[in-house]
């Protein structure tokens, strides 16, 4: 079997997604065999996990504050500012990262629609609070850090 992007050298390796077969310099071109056409495709693909991820944590915050200063039973006072609603799209995004770690360290519950189950959640919502207000910014900046060496790569 020959390389697929060098007819005339023969294959020493394949790739591991497409299983095409790959000469020396192919398959040393990245830290382990794989073509360079499935390498862009999982970069595209992280690409866009990643901007999955940061617009969903935003879109949820932006989409709660929005909620919460729009619909609320209790209406805010005049002089509420631009701080407050700044403040309140911070840590309701930070939910979502929040809810992440959680449910990597946590394990899933299930009670069949019960008191106990409502509880666990709320109890789950408040915990995410918390540690998302302060893992957001740590998220967002891996993100875009990232982000920004998948585009360095050729």
């Amino acid at each position: 079997m020959n390389c697929y992007h060098h007819n005339e050298e023969v294959s020493v390796a394949q790739c591991h997604d497409c299983r095409k077969g790959l000469c020396v310099s192919c398959s040393k071109k990245f830290s382990f065999p794989i073509c360079t056409v499935c390498n862009t495709i999982r970069i595209q693909n992280e690409k866009s996990q990643i901007i999955k991820d940061l617009l969903f944590a935003y879109g949820f915050g932006l989409l709660v504050m929005f909620m919460i200063s729009k619909f609320s039973i209790h209406k805010q006072p005049k002089n509420v500012g631009f701080l407050f609603y700044l403040a309140m799209f911070y840590g309701y995004s930070g939910i979502v990262p929040g809810w992440k770690i959680l449910d990597k360290g946590f394990p899933k519950m299930y009670f069949n629609l019960s008191i106990f189950y409502f509880g666990y959640l709320l109890i789950k919502l408040f915990a995410a609070i918390f540690i998302g207000f302060f893992v957001l910014p740590f998220m967002t900046f891996k993100h875009i850090r990232r982000l920004i060496q998948l585009n360095k790569i050729k």
